[in-house]
């Protein structure tokens, strides 16, 4: 051993020849100690024995020395730690996402790999709700979901109609125009206010309709108990809901107004919400009059309040989508946030009428709005409502009980208040001139004493012309008072004389003559203000409730004096009082967030700070080193002597563990205590994509959870509008001592599983084979429609003859089995809450109408415009999805709609099913003719009987708006629409001879739809089948013929074994078909013509 050497290892060597066993380098200067496959050490550099402890940057393919962090199952160095794309470094606070093994920053994953909402387009970093449309997959932003589920609106705009607008040649990836467009800061702010906006429209407008549905379920349930002063006050809190939506339309209105724009179509809504409200307390007077202490849930009662809940979440619908209008089109936020504002400043007041609403300033004094050029005129200075409604400016509520305020005592109040003219005495129904709260005239009546000048505005020249486009459009008459905007009156211009003043019993105080300012004399005061359509028609909706107010107090049903509550009702009372349970009505989150939170997202990683180990040094000698070498672990702790072999620093977690929905969210709390008729099955999807984690455990601020848990689900803990149609039919159903379908045991044929579904149907076929329609049954042709072997449209259109004739794109005329597999949706507009798979036209259509106005006279009768009906459908066989359906009048919806039955290659009730349809319409016993029907709607193809059943609901619902009190409405009750519907849904392949069975027709769709709750769930005598898997297991691969005879065996060994039953009895009582032995031996004989085929 001569010059240098190493002592090391336990041994020594020359120092050229202590080398790296890996790669030959000298690592006398450095070297780790491995155990070598014949026991002993052996020395490795560093870059080898990091690699082997897979210690290498995923950047720059070096040792990772110190500090170390660990994503994407792959190791950095700490300065390495940056973003795929762009070299942004990711440090403590920072958070970073992953994709495809590769990390990302939140702007490259957000343009470029982050799912983009289907409501308002941004990219979804946390939770979304997953829906199936069309063989695509939706994804929402919970919030955005419930929002368009709701009122039909998504946040940003539609795409346009024509698709040849987009570029066809365009090379560029869909993120470059994205990328051009934002920055990182930009794009941050813009996800930031996009998702506090969504979710304060979600929960700002969700808890104005859950408060505005308590009153109307708190009024019904205290006129059902005759409570009728409670009845009152709950009424008058509906109003003040009322006045603040009509204050918040008129605010936006005010602003289209400000940009000279065509401003939101909600007069005939408005008009109608106020009409069923005064028809409401019309009904409500009437049955006093004939004695009776309570009321009862009539049919008439039912639509009135099934016409209220609608007609105000049509109003919800129209203002929020005019204050997106204005902010994504015009730029004006404060537009939005005015009208949220106001919503929630009622909630916070607790929709309290007494309470005080006017704005002060700094030292108390009232803020003069009279000449102030910003804003409207009628709700300025108000936090909410109208000003001339407030409490200071109307007095107190006469109904209250609780002592009164001493400021508002002095307020002077004419009661009860005129709804008429000072001038002329006639009703003032739209907008006119007011002085204080109870004095009003129409604009024209407000004249001149001296020159004749009147306070209208001439008449704007486009509002003839507009009723006549409307009247063409729609094929309705013109409306006798116009919705056409008009300017307020020139109030400015008119003074009245103070001497002039006298005292009335219907106005109080009020002047008997008036000037215009060119005739005005020192002893003239100013003060009129001009007060808006939907500002009279809250006023007059106030006038109303306290005519019925004194009306009943007359008649001594309210005591002469309110008090704070009135009688509790007894314990025998409140057992029959079909309210009692309304607090337990299914809640929200139970029944309308109808879809899981999926759990498939890209989640957002966590990185891991290690200290990776240090390697020993050999030093270098020409003299023998007496030292010894210590072994080293693989990683070492900073600022410690003890090595330990495991990372010891690890960076706290950023954010909780992965957040779990909270059951009572999702599983309606306590179960037990609510009505059966409310406990449904849900099919949800949910995806649980949580907030961004960093390296510091740190959530940052800005992507933060803005105030609220980053994976709460949208929750609402109450009644919602659409809740009160069903609440009232089952206090109506509890009332008449009947049940309704949801409160049996009984489940739904939608909810039903494939084999459950298929046992159903072949035991339907063999009911239809003992039946008396037996002889007109072809049972081959009808095991085939039932097959559950051979599914799927293409095994139907490539068998026989059936290929013939089919389009291969579009809508319209394509078979339905075809729509539903290509374009289907998952929709929940059925009887229950299980999803019914039907095409995505039939599903957006329904949606869309059940957000407007169902009361234009003659809907499904009329046939809209014809030139516009081609050009949708054009639009919709181009693309299904690109017509914006809150745009088309519901007339020419109602048309189309008829139209795409109408083409239907094979219509929606069959052709095959046809004669049997028309058949089961000739007999006599009613229980045995919807006992035919019923076992026809349960073998029709399931595509079909979804979509049936879907309609069949739609059309229920629709003609809730036949008639009202003063003979308004669609005149399209059941018959009616069975009437015109029919023929679409409903022919035989020869049209010929459709016309001769037209009253056939009629009579078999009547009876659909009158008793579709029955057809909806499965024949009782069927649940012994039903649930008894274990006979019927394996059973799907079998042929029709076979699953039939298995079916009829277990009817027939169940037969015999009772003398009586209702497996034995398909219909009770004397039917042709009924229990004996007659019907034994004829189910022996179809089990023989079975064996024989």
């Amino acid at each position: 051993m001569q010059g240098a050497f190493v002592r090391a290892l336990g041994t020594v060597y020359h120092l050229q020849c202590f080398k790296c066993v890996d790669c030959g380098d000298v690592v006398a200067s450095k070297f780790f100690p491995i155990d070598g496959t014949d026991g002993k050490q052996q020395p490795l550099c560093e870059r080898d024995y990091f690699r082997r402890l897979n210690l290498i940057c995923g950047k720059c393919g070096t040792a990772l020395r110190g500090s170390y962090i660990t994503a994407c199952s792959r190791k950095f160095h700490v300065e390495h730690f940056t973003c795929s794309i762009c070299p942004t470094l990711f440090g403590p606070q920072d958070s970073y996402y992953e994709h495809d093994n590769d990390v990302y920053c939140h702007y490259h994953y957000s343009t470029r790999f982050a799912t983009k909402c289907a409501g308002c387009n941004t990219a979804i970093l946390k939770q979304f709700v997953e829906i199936n449309r069309n063989n695509r997959d939706e994804c929402w932003h919970p919030e955005c979901y419930m929002i368009n589920k709701f009122w039909n609106v998504k946040v940003v705009s539609r795409r346009p109609t024509s698709l040849t607008e987009a570029s066809p040649d365009t090379t560029e990836s869909p993120y470059v125009e994205e990328e051009r467009r934002e920055s990182h800061v930009s794009l941050k702010e813009k996800q930031i206010r996009m998702e506090q906006q969504v979710y304060r429209i979600w929960t700002v407008l969700s808890a104005f309709e859950e408060s505005s549905a308590a009153c109307i379920s708190d009024m019904l349930r205290h006129v059902s108990s005759g409570q009728y002063l409670e009845a009152i006050r709950m009424a008058e809190k509906f109003i003040l809901h009322v006045e603040v939506l009509f204050a918040t339309i008129d605010d936006l209105e005010w602003h289209f107004v400000q940009l000279s724009m065509k401003g939101m179509s909600h007069v005939r809504e408005a008009r109608m919400l106020c009409r069923k409200t005064v028809d409401l307390f019309t009904l409500l007077s009437h049955t006093q009059e004939t004695g009776a202490r309570r009321m009862g849930m009539t049919q008439e009662l039912l639509a009135l309040v099934t016409g209220l809940a609608h007609y105000l979440k049509i109003l919800i619908r129209i203002a929020l989508t005019g204050a997106l209008k204005l902010e994504r089109e015009h730029g004006v936020r404060e537009a939005m946030q005015s009208f949220l504002d106001k919503l929630h400043l009622l909630a916070v007041q607790a929709g309290n009428p007494s309470a005080r609403r006017i704005i002060k300033g700094a030292k108390g004094e009232n803020i003069p709005t009279q000449h102030s050029a910003s804003g409207n005129a009628g709700t300025k200075g108000v936090m909410y409502g109208f000003r001339s409604l407030a409490p200071e400016n109307a007095g107190e509520s006469p109904f209250l009980g609780t002592p009164r305020d001493p400021v508002l005592s002095n307020v002077p109040v004419v009661n009860p208040p005129s709804d008429l003219c000072v001038k002329c005495n006639l009703t003032v129904e739209e907008d006119c001139v007011r002085l204080g709260t109870y004095q009003r005239w129409h604009s024209q009546c407000v004249q001149c004493k001296t020159c004749g000048k009147v306070a209208a505005p001439p008449p704007a020249a486009e509002d003839k012309f507009k009723d006549n486009k409307e009247k063409a459009e729609d094929g309705s008459p013109a409306p006798k008072i116009t919705s056409a905007r008009r300017p307020p009156a020139n109030v400015d211009l008119f003074a009245y004389e103070l001497d002039s003043i006298v005292d009335t019993q219907s106005f109080g105080a009020v002047p008997t003559a008036i000037y215009c300012t060119d005739h005005a004399h020192q002893g003239c005061r100013g003060g009129f203000q001009a007060v808006s359509r939907l500002e009279q028609y809250a006023f007059l909706l106030n006038v109303a409730l306290r005519r019925l107010y004194l009306l009943l107090k007359k008649r001594k049903v309210i005591p002469l004096t309110p008090s704070m509550s009135t009688a509790a009702p007894s314990p025998g009372e409140a057992e029959h009082d079909p309210y009692r349970n309304s607090q337990d009505i299914m809640r929200m989150a139970s029944v309308h967030l109808d879809r899981k939170l999926s759990a498939t997202a890209h989640l957002p990683k966590r990185s891991t700070i290690i200290e990776s180990p240090s390697g020993k040094v050999a030093h270098p000698s020409d003299v023998t080193i007496t030292g010894s070498v210590r072994t080293q672990r693989p990683a070492q702790v900073p600022g410690q002597q003890q090595q330990s072999p495991l990372p010891q620093q690890q960076a706290p977690q950023a954010r909780p563990p992965r957040p779990t929905l909270n059951p009572p969210l999702l599983v309606p709390s306590p179960a037990d205590s609510r009505p059966n008729y409310l406990r449904r099955n849900i099919e949800f999807k949910i995806v649980d994509d949580p907030a961004p984690s960093s390296p510091s455990g740190t959530v940052p601020s800005e992507g933060g959870s803005l105030g609220r848990p980053p994976s709460a689900v949208p929750a609402l803990e109450g009644l919602t509008l659409a809740d009160i149609p069903q609440l009232a039919e089952a206090a109506q159903a509890m009332e008449q001592r009947r049940s309704l379908p949801r409160q049996s045991l009984v489940p739904y044929v939608a909810e039903l599983s494939p084999l459950e579904l298929a046992i159903v149907r072949h035991a339907a076929v063999v009911v239809l084979h003992r039946s008396p329609l037996r002889d007109q049954l072809d049972l081959d042709e009808i095991l085939e429609m039932v097959e559950m072997k051979k599914q799927g449209f293409f095994w139907k259109l490539f068998k026989g003859n059936d290929k013939k004739n089919i389009k291969k794109k579009g809508l319209f005329g394509l078979p339905l089995e075809l729509l539903v597999e290509r374009e289907g949706a998952d929709s929940m507009h059925g009887a229950s809450r299980a999803t019914l798979r039907v095409p995505s036209f039939i599903d957006d259509v329904i949606s869309a109408m059940r957000q407007m106005d169902m009361s234009v006279e003659g809907i499904f009768r009329k046939t809209g415009n014809i030139r516009r009906r081609k050009e949708l459908i054009v639009a919709l066989d181009r693309d299904s999805s690109s017509v914006d359906w809150s745009t088309e009048h519901p007339v020419q919806i109602a048309a189309l709609l008829k139209q795409f039955f109408r083409d239907l290659p094979d219509p929606l009730m069959t052709f095959k099913l046809h004669r049997l349809f028309i058949a089961s319409a000739g007999l006599q016993n009613e229980e045995d003719r919807k006992r035919v029907l019923h076992m026809l709607t349960l073998i029709l193809p399931k595509s079909h009987r979804d979509t049936l059943e879907v309609l069949l609901v739609f059309l229920k619902w629709v003609a809730s708006f036949a008639h009202s009190l003063d003979d308004t409405g669609s005149k399209m009750d059941l018959p009616n629409l069975a009437t015109v519907i029919g023929p679409s849904i409903l022919f035989s392949a020869g049209r010929d001879s459709a016309f001769d069975s037209s009253l056939g027709v009629i009579k078999v769709v009547t009876e659909l739809l009158e008793n579709q709750d029955e057809f909806f769930i499965v024949p009782e005598d069927f649940l012994p089948l039903m649930h008894d898997q274990e006979h019927f297991a394996h059973s799907m691969e079998l042929p029709s013929k076979d699953f039939m005879r298995k079916c009829e065996t277990y009817m027939r060994q169940r037969s015999s074994g009772r003398a009586t039953g209702p497996l034995m009895s398909p219909i009770s009582g004397s039917s042709p078909f009924g229990s004996n032995n007659a019907n034994l031996a004829q189910l022996n004989r179809s089990g023989d013509l079975l064996d024989s085929r």
